[in-house]
């Protein structure tokens, strides 16, 4: 249904310390208790999920490997009889069409935004992160892309693969070229 940028960070980072630097970028997190992802972490980690209310369709983060058309190809004919399968009311599902057309608007803009090489969402990542490895008692701090076709807390998912990446090396192209379900665990050492 969308695509949604989560991550990890040191349980001994209060979430809402983190949510005082996020707040300086726009940014905001909750904790995810996903049973199924928080298997596959240490356990003194935290699985958190941005918490903006919307969803991170048209993200730079992981653009060069996005199906750049995504929303457009999926078939909406077959998400809605999914969902008239599942009871949904026909008012949730012009809700879902309206997010899914925003959902369009902002991978096109994400697009025109890309062939500029502009990115400067992923500029506002690599600040946040450099201040939370910095000023923070974080080892770590962890993004992941995933495109959830259920919800956040129950979605069953394997992380592909966890690459670990010297904040010092961080760069926009890392993370335009992020895999989804690969966890980048970028720390300060």
């Amino acid at each position: 249904m969308c695509h949604f940028i989560s991550g990890i960070i040191d349980k001994k980072v209060p979430i809402k310390e983190l949510n005082s630097v996020a707040k300086q970028f726009g940014l905001a997190f909750n904790i995810c208790n996903n049973k199924h992802i928080t298997d596959q972490i240490d356990k003194n980690l935290n699985y958190i999920i941005k918490s903006s209310g919307n969803c991170d369709c048209g993200t730079d983060f992981g653009s060069a490997n996005i199906e750049k058309d995504i929303e457009i190809k999926r078939s909406k004919k077959k998400d809605l009889e999914k969902f008239r399968k599942k009871g949904w009311s026909e008012t949730k599902i012009k809700r879902w069409l309206a997010e899914k057309d925003k959902s369009i608007k902002k991978v096109e803009r994400t697009n025109d935004l890309y062939k500029k090489d502009e990115h400067a969402e992923l500029d506002t990542w690599i600040s946040f992160i450099k201040i939370v490895l910095e000023k923070l008692d974080s080892d770590y701090f962890g993004m992941m892309l995933h495109w959830y076709t259920g919800g956040i807390d129950t979605e069953k998912f394997k992380i592909k693969q966890k690459s670990r990446i010297r904040l010092t090396n961080l760069d926009k192209e890392i993370l335009l070229e992020a895999n989804e379900d690969t966890l980048y665990l970028i720390d300060n050492k």
